[in-house]
């Protein structure tokens, strides 16, 4: 079963990811980044999902760390697929998810009503 690891600090959210997908997937979950990376040395995920905006280390923190520290080569298919959620998008986060994308399969999702 494919294995997914979300990451967000609001818990209801984290709560209902988890739900939603924990029938089909190995659903982990880490309410911060820091959490977050020392589960990664556990776990080796198919999927990361985030949030941006969280206390201590943002999602693109977060990511950044990610694509370091698995630096696959362009196009390989090495590392995990990431889905960056945001109430907040920017023409610069854009251009960053762009650039990133070239390494990292990377997707940005823009949510409202939080």
């Amino acid at each position: 079963m494919p294995t997914i690891l979300i990451i967000d600090d609001y818990d209801l959210l984290l709560a209902a990811l988890r739900l939603a997908l924990e029938e089909d997937y190995t659903v982990f979950t880490a309410q911060s980044g820091k959490e977050a990376l020392g589960m990664m040395e556990l776990i080796q995920p198919d999927l990361v999902i985030t949030d941006l905006n969280m206390p201590g280390m943002s999602g693109l923190e977060l990511i950044e760390y990610i694509v370091r520290a698995r630096s696959p080569r362009p196009g390989s298919g090495i590392g995990p697929k990431i889905i960056l959620y945001t109430a907040r998008l920017t023409p610069g986060l854009i251009a960053y998810v762009i650039s990133v994308n070239y390494i990292f399969p990377l997707t940005i999702i823009k949510i409202s009503g939080f």
